[in-house]
């Protein structure tokens, strides 16, 4: 750009020094105007031609089944991978516990990775109970699911990456190490709004109409900081968080593996030519 505020076009000799040529500021916008043309007009063609394939699914499915089912792979590989790609990015920047549960709440397959069965997200923020009557006192667990085939509810408390599992310093000698304050406070915190959902579930079943909903066993799940790396912390979270029969305690790393094991297992099995 000129300092006359010119676009330059091309090199001109003048006095015998090169020098541009401004370009009119008219014809950049043209040439940007056809840009942005161009690129709408790809738009519209992407747009036209999943409406072609959502026209013709039934058709499609007939007649190209492979095909079909192998636009299906490749749409859910690439969802997947920019999925994952996103996950990576926010572990490191050190976000808080409420732009996780956004981001968990636009993507509820997340946490269901942390069931043993099937689950189906039924609500965030949702309330499990505990108001007095003035009105204070009510307790919200960050995600309640439940089991897609019978309804048992489970719920889901999430901390953030940097939460610490594990005391800083060693409980006894130097390979023993208790579960932080943080971990123990998350444990206490889900385990009293289990109670208080308990509780009070016939009545939040009436008042949603969902009689769909049980408490047969429900499950408590805590998503909380990353998988220590040294052996001797590695083994004392294993032994703490298999000490509770009734809580899951899982790391945001673990999630993140387990989007990858699904990410593996859609790739494209390679074919040797024969």
């Amino acid at each position: 750009v000129s300092g006359s505020g010119h676009f330059d076009h091309e090199l001109q000799h003048s006095d015998g020094v090169l020098c541009a040529a401004p370009v009119s500021p008219r014809i950049f916008r043209a040439v940007q105007f056809r840009d942005d043309a161009d690129q709408r007009a790809r738009q519209r063609d992407r747009r036209a031609a999943v409406r072609m394939v959502q026209d013709n699914i039934e058709a499609l499915a007939e007649s190209e089944p492979r095909s079909l089912l192998a636009l299906k792979n490749d749409i859910e590989l690439i969802t997947l991978n920019q999925l994952i790609e996103r996950y990576q990015e926010m572990l490191g920047k050190g976000l808080t516990e409420s732009k996780w549960q956004s981001f968990f709440l636009e993507n509820p397959f997340i946490l269901s990775l942390a069931f043993a069965v099937p689950a189906m997200l039924v609500q965030g923020q949702a309330y499990a109970g505990g108001k007095r009557l003035n009105g204070s006192g009510g307790k919200f667990s960050d995600f309640l699911y439940a089991s897609a085939s019978t309804g048992n509810l489970g719920l889901i408390e999430i901390k953030k990456p940097q939460t610490e599992l594990l005391g800083k310093s060693p409980y006894r000698g130097d390979d023993v190490f208790g579960p932080s304050t943080e971990l123990g406070g998350a444990i206490a915190q889900i385990l009293d709004q289990r109670f208080k959902l308990q509780s009070e579930l016939p009545f939040i079943k009436n008042n949603m109409n969902r009689y769909d909903l049980h408490s047969y066993a429900v499950r408590c799940i805590v998503v909380a900081g990353m998988t220590p790396q040294e052996h001797q912390q590695r083994k004392s979270f294993e032994l703490v968080r298999n000490a509770f029969a009734e809580i899951v305690i899982v790391t945001f790393d673990e999630l993140l593996a387990r989007l990858t094991e699904i990410k593996n297992a859609l790739q494209p099995i390679p074919t040797l030519d024969t």
